[in-house]
């Protein structure tokens, strides 16, 4: 099966811990690393082209685009955009899924243009707000199961209670059928019983089980 590719996208030495800390988080924990794969710059090999041409690039190829907004705008090229910026852009251009996460209480004093780029984003998306590692890698989490239950992967019912998307009545197996009305009548009194031809059911009295009776 072909995992979603998340794009973790941040300035890079103020979110240093965050960064690993997702990027592991997702290769360690059983129920994503069954389902995504985690981008991460610093871990990607080394290449013959531009750093900006080598993050475009890996934004374009992903499903979802994680954010880590906070106090710092970043490096700034020759137009004043920083890369974290152009990668948002990109991911809006290539209509992926957008998880922003802003670090720091409202009133944090933040740089001029990392207030205007939380605006901008602020206008696309919900942001969601964290305070502690813990707390971020908890709404990862949470968004993740989200997003695979949009998706269909995982189902918001219970096994019991869930239908599976392809099966009818003709995969029902008749014997089966029989064998449990048959167990259900004689452990619990199940109200049910078969015909001598095994294809006609009828219901009966309620006959208590033996764990009700006095």
């Amino acid at each position: 099966m072909e995992r979603f590719k998340v794009f973790i996208s941040s300035v890079q030495k103020e979110f240093e811990e965050e960064r690993l800390a997702l990027y592991r988080h997702f290769h360690n924990d059983p129920l994503l690393s069954t389902y995504f794969d985690a981008i991460l710059f610093e871990q990607l090999p080394a290449a013959s082209r531009p750093p900006n041409q080598v993050y475009l690039h890996e934004v374009a190829r992903a499903n979802i685009y994680l954010g880590l907004l906070g106090a710092e705008y970043g490096y700034e090229d020759e137009n004043g955009i920083s890369p974290t910026e152009h990668e948002y852009d990109a991911a809006v251009k290539s209509s992926l899924e957008r998880w922003v996460y802003i670090k720091g209480a409202s009133k944090l004093e933040r740089h001029p243009k990392e207030l205007a780029f939380i605006q901008k984003v602020g206008d696309d998306v919900t942001r969601k707000r964290f305070l502690s590692l813990e707390e971020l890698t908890i709404e990862v989490s949470r968004a993740c199961l989200a997003f695979l239950q949009q998706k269909g992967v995982l189902s918001h019912q219970s096994f019991d209670s869930s239908l599976h998307p392809t099966a009818t009545l003709d995969d029902l197996d008749p014997e089966k059928i029989q064998s449990f009305l048959q167990s259900a009548r004689a452990k619990r009194g199940f109200p049910l019983a078969i015909d001598s031809q095994g294809e006609k059911m009828r219901p009966l009295p309620w006959i208590p089980s033996r764990e009700t009776d006095p």
